[in-house]
C-alpha cells in the first residue's frame, strides 16, 4: 500500500501520525508551501501519479488538493475538515481542467462539529454538493472534533480506511 498525505496549510504531519501511516504502507508526506502557489498542483500530481500510490490522504487545505488529485487520478481519497470554504482562492493552485471534481473510487470526508477555522456548516454543504457527483461519498461526524484532528481520531478513521475497518 502506497500512501500519499498532505498536511494543511502552515501545518505538519506529527511524528505519531506519520507512524501510523508508516506502519499501514509505504508513506510520502511532503512539506507543501501554500504560500508558493506557482507549479504547485501540477507538481504534487505529477508526484501522485509517478509515484503509483494507492490513497490520498489530507488534512483541511491539504485534503483538498488531495481531492482534486485524487479525483482526477481515480484514487480513493480520505480527508479530514476539507477547506471547502478556501476553494474559490485554490484556482491559483489548481489548472483549469484539474479544478473540477467528478465520480471517483471513495471520498471519506471527517467533519468535526466544533471545527472554527473551517465551519461545520460549510462542509457539510460541500459534502451533500459532492455526493450528487459521486455514489462513492461517506461522510463521517465528530460531534466533538475541532479543526486540529487528535491522534484516536485519526487513527480511527486512517485505519477504517486503509484496512477497511468498519468505523
Amino acid at each position: 500500500m502506497k500512501i500519499f498525505y498532505l498536511h494543511g496549510y502552515q501545518g505538519s504531519l506529527t511524528p505519531e501520525k506519520r507512524d501510523l501511516l508508516e506502519s499501514l504502507g509505504e508513506l510520502e508526506a511532503p512539506h507543501v508551501d501554500y504560500d508558493q502557489p506557482d507549479n504547485l498542483f501540477s507538481s504534487l500530481y505529477e508526484r501522485v501519479k509517478a509515484g503509483g500510490f494507492n490513497v490520498c490522504v489530507g488534512t483541511s487545505l491539504g485534503g483538498i488538493m488531495a481531492l482534486f488529485i485524487a479525483n482526477h487520478l481515480k484514487l480513493p481519497c480520505l480527508v479530514f475538515n476539507p477547506a471547502v470554504t478556501y476553494i474559490d482562492q485554490l484556482r491559483k493552485f489548481v489548472p483549469a481542467p484539474y479544478f473540477t471534481l467528478e465520480n471517483n473510487r471513495i471520498i471519506d470526508v471527517v467533519s468535526g462539529v466544533k471545527d472554527e477555522i473551517i465551519p461545520y456548516k460549510e462542509q457539510l454543504k460541500f459534502v451533500e454538493q459532492l455526493k450528487t457527483l459521486n455514489t462513492s461519498v461517506n461522510h463521517y461526524i465528530e460531534d466533538h472534533v475541532e479543526h486540529g484532528i487528535d491522534y484516536k481520531i485519526f487513527e480511527k478513521y486512517v485505519e477504517g480506511f486503509i484496512l477497511k475497518k468498519p468505523v
